[in-house]
């Protein structure tokens, strides 16, 4: 008995040494380096995908005009009531540097019924929190990650307005 009970603490003493081995590299993020640490690298490598070329910008789109051609689209951006569109949020000293965002194309919502703007109901966009990482030099060509929470929008949708005027 009192050798399997010494066996399960040597077991939970090796799981927890391993568990603090691999969060290690998570909790030293905030020490000065001069390389980029692994876990983010291999981040980098795997994101690195320009869903639109550099140096150019998608043009703004506009609200669009009710069409049932609306509907024929594949894109759930396209069909919905309150319609989106994406462009890059570039901000160099972040990472990920390029994080591409929602933005919705109508203040007020689509009525299929009337096939018309309306607008009492509005467009907001739909958010999602992601952690991204702050570049922050320390001297000597060395930096540090520090870790942030930022929202980032993802879709639109339609709703009731806070205040409602009569």
């Amino acid at each position: 008995m009192q050798s399997s009970w010494l066996l399960f603490q040597v077991g939970v003493a090796i799981l927890s040494l391993a568990e603090t081995k691999e969060m290690a590299p998570l909790e030293d993020m905030s020490e000065c380096r001069h390389e980029i640490p692994h876990h983010i690298l291999e981040k980098r490598l795997k994101t690195n995908r320009n869903p639109v070329p550099w140096g150019t910008r998608p043009a703004k789109k506009q609200c669009p005009e009710w069409s049932p051609s609306l509907l024929a689209s594949s894109n759930v951006r396209d069909r919905s009531l309150s319609p989106w569109s994406y462009r890059l949020n570039v901000e160099p000293g972040r990472f990920p540097e390029c994080i591409l965002e929602a933005y919705c194309l109508c203040d007020g919502c689509l009525d299929l019924r009337h096939l018309k703007l309306i607008f009492n109901v509005i467009s907001l966009p739909v958010t999602r929190t992601e952690k991204v990482y702050r570049i922050e030099p320390c001297g000597n060509g060395k930096f540090k990650y520090v870790p942030e929470w930022i929202e980032v929008a993802i879709a639109c949708t339609c709703v009731a307005p806070k205040h409602i005027t009569s």
